[in-house]
Protein backbone atom coordinates (compact mmCIF):
# COMPACT_ATOMS: atom_id res chain seq x y z
CA UNK A 1 0.00 0.00 0.00
CA UNK A 2 2.60 2.54 1.14
CA UNK A 3 4.78 1.63 -2.45
CA UNK A 4 1.53 2.18 -4.47
CA UNK A 5 0.70 5.72 -2.29
CA UNK A 6 4.86 6.67 -2.62
CA UNK A 7 4.50 5.46 -6.78
CA UNK A 8 1.13 8.10 -7.15
CA UNK A 9 3.09 10.95 -5.63
CA UNK A 10 6.20 10.55 -7.71
CA UNK A 11 3.98 10.30 -10.82
CA UNK A 12 2.00 13.53 -9.58
CA UNK A 13 5.27 15.48 -8.44
CA UNK A 14 6.59 14.38 -11.72
CA UNK A 15 3.24 15.38 -13.29
CA UNK A 16 3.35 18.43 -11.58
CA UNK A 17 6.86 19.63 -12.95
CA UNK A 18 6.06 18.68 -16.55
CA UNK A 19 2.55 20.72 -17.29
CA UNK A 20 4.40 23.53 -15.41
CA UNK A 21 7.28 23.44 -17.77
CA UNK A 22 4.54 23.09 -20.23
CA UNK A 23 3.19 26.22 -19.44
CA UNK A 24 6.61 27.79 -19.14
CA UNK A 25 6.86 26.56 -23.16
CA UNK A 26 3.27 27.99 -23.54
CA UNK A 27 4.11 31.83 -21.92
CA UNK A 28 7.41 31.74 -24.27
CA UNK A 29 5.51 31.21 -27.49
CA UNK A 30 2.98 33.49 -26.39
CA UNK A 31 5.12 36.03 -26.04
CA UNK A 32 7.28 34.78 -29.37
CA UNK A 33 4.02 35.12 -31.22
CA UNK A 34 3.14 38.66 -30.03
CA UNK A 35 6.94 39.52 -31.02
CA UNK A 36 7.17 37.70 -34.54
CA UNK A 37 3.90 40.10 -35.17
CA UNK A 38 5.65 43.20 -34.75
CA UNK A 39 9.32 42.53 -35.52
CA UNK A 40 9.65 43.89 -39.38
CA UNK A 41 11.75 41.41 -41.92
CA UNK A 42 14.34 44.31 -41.96
CA UNK A 43 14.92 44.27 -38.29
CA UNK A 44 14.94 40.80 -38.10
CA UNK A 45 17.85 40.99 -41.02
CA UNK A 46 19.64 43.27 -39.03
CA UNK A 47 19.25 40.89 -35.84
CA UNK A 48 20.66 38.08 -37.70
CA UNK A 49 23.40 40.10 -39.62
CA UNK A 50 24.74 41.33 -36.41
CA UNK A 51 24.48 37.74 -34.80
CA UNK A 52 26.42 35.65 -37.37
CA UNK A 53 29.11 38.57 -38.36
CA UNK A 54 31.16 37.63 -36.01
CA UNK A 55 30.54 33.98 -36.37
CA UNK A 56 31.10 34.07 -40.42
CA UNK A 57 34.11 36.14 -39.93
CA UNK A 58 35.86 33.31 -37.83
CA UNK A 59 33.99 30.15 -39.57
CA UNK A 60 32.13 31.63 -43.08
CA UNK A 61 31.11 27.54 -43.61
CA UNK A 62 29.49 27.21 -40.10
CA UNK A 63 26.32 25.65 -40.24
CA UNK A 64 23.90 27.60 -38.25
CA UNK A 65 24.74 31.17 -39.03
CA UNK A 66 24.31 30.69 -42.43
CA UNK A 67 21.27 28.64 -42.21
CA UNK A 68 20.09 31.80 -40.29
CA UNK A 69 21.10 34.27 -42.84
CA UNK A 70 19.63 32.25 -45.40
CA UNK A 71 16.28 31.84 -43.78
CA UNK A 72 15.86 35.36 -42.67
CA UNK A 73 16.65 35.94 -46.94
CA UNK A 74 13.15 33.89 -47.15
CA UNK A 75 11.24 35.80 -44.27
CA UNK A 76 7.89 36.74 -46.04
CA UNK A 77 4.72 38.58 -45.04
CA UNK A 78 2.76 35.37 -45.23
CA UNK A 79 5.37 33.32 -43.05
CA UNK A 80 5.51 35.79 -40.40
CA UNK A 81 1.94 35.83 -40.24
CA UNK A 82 1.73 32.09 -40.00
CA UNK A 83 4.41 31.52 -37.33
CA UNK A 84 2.70 34.34 -35.09
CA UNK A 85 -0.67 33.13 -35.36
CA UNK A 86 0.78 28.96 -35.22
CA UNK A 87 2.83 30.16 -32.09
CA UNK A 88 0.00 32.29 -30.30
CA UNK A 89 -2.73 29.27 -30.75
CA UNK A 90 -0.35 26.70 -29.71
CA UNK A 91 0.85 28.56 -26.55
CA UNK A 92 -2.49 29.77 -25.55
CA UNK A 93 -3.68 25.72 -25.95
CA UNK A 94 -0.95 24.70 -23.94
CA UNK A 95 -1.43 27.40 -20.97
CA UNK A 96 -5.04 27.11 -20.76
CA UNK A 97 -4.85 23.25 -20.53
CA UNK A 98 -2.38 23.13 -18.14
CA UNK A 99 -4.97 25.74 -16.21
CA UNK A 100 -7.70 22.89 -16.11
CA UNK A 101 -4.97 20.23 -15.52
CA UNK A 102 -4.01 22.11 -12.38
CA UNK A 103 -7.45 22.96 -11.26
CA UNK A 104 -7.93 19.04 -12.16
CA UNK A 105 -10.96 18.81 -14.15
CA UNK A 106 -11.40 15.37 -15.35
CA UNK A 107 -12.36 16.31 -18.63
CA UNK A 108 -8.92 18.28 -19.29
CA UNK A 109 -7.02 15.05 -19.03
CA UNK A 110 -7.87 12.89 -22.39
CA UNK A 111 -8.61 16.57 -24.11
CA UNK A 112 -5.12 17.44 -23.51
CA UNK A 113 -3.41 13.97 -24.28
CA UNK A 114 -5.33 14.34 -27.99
CA UNK A 115 -4.04 18.08 -28.03
CA UNK A 116 -0.29 17.23 -27.43
CA UNK A 117 -0.66 14.26 -29.89
CA UNK A 118 -2.19 16.51 -32.43
CA UNK A 119 0.95 18.84 -31.68
CA UNK A 120 3.18 16.21 -31.65
CA UNK A 121 1.84 14.42 -35.21
CA UNK A 122 2.25 18.26 -36.93
CA UNK A 123 5.53 18.56 -35.45
CA UNK A 124 6.49 14.97 -36.80
CA UNK A 125 4.51 15.90 -40.65
CA UNK A 126 6.97 19.49 -40.35
CA UNK A 127 10.03 17.46 -39.41
CA UNK A 128 9.57 15.33 -42.78
CA UNK A 129 9.46 18.15 -44.57
CA UNK A 130 12.06 20.40 -42.85
CA UNK A 131 13.93 18.51 -40.79
CA UNK A 132 14.74 19.97 -37.46
CA UNK A 133 16.20 18.48 -34.12
CA UNK A 134 14.15 20.86 -32.11
CA UNK A 135 10.89 19.39 -33.46
CA UNK A 136 12.19 16.00 -33.00
CA UNK A 137 12.76 17.02 -28.79
CA UNK A 138 9.26 18.60 -28.19
CA UNK A 139 7.54 15.69 -29.83
CA UNK A 140 9.66 13.58 -27.44
CA UNK A 141 8.74 16.42 -24.81
CA UNK A 142 4.74 15.71 -25.79
CA UNK A 143 4.94 11.60 -25.61
CA UNK A 144 6.35 12.30 -22.54
CA UNK A 145 3.72 14.63 -20.99
CA UNK A 146 0.79 12.43 -22.63
CA UNK A 147 2.57 9.57 -20.53
CA UNK A 148 2.30 11.28 -17.02
CA UNK A 149 -1.18 12.66 -17.82
CA UNK A 150 -2.64 9.53 -18.60
CA UNK A 151 -1.03 7.54 -15.37
CA UNK A 152 -2.04 11.03 -13.61
CA UNK A 153 -5.71 10.77 -14.93
CA UNK A 154 -5.97 7.09 -14.26
CA UNK A 155 -5.02 7.96 -10.34
CA UNK A 156 -7.44 10.58 -10.09
CA UNK A 157 -10.35 8.32 -11.44
CA UNK A 158 -9.26 5.61 -9.22
CA UNK A 159 -9.02 7.81 -6.22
Amino acid sequence: MLETSSKKSLTHHFFYISVLLKALNGIAEVILGVSVFFISKETLTQFVAFLARVELSEDPGDLIANYLVKAVEHYTFTNQIYISIYLLIHGVLKVALVYCLLKRYLWAYPTAIVVFGLFGAYQIFAYVHTPNLNLIILTILDVVVMGVTYLEYRNLKRG
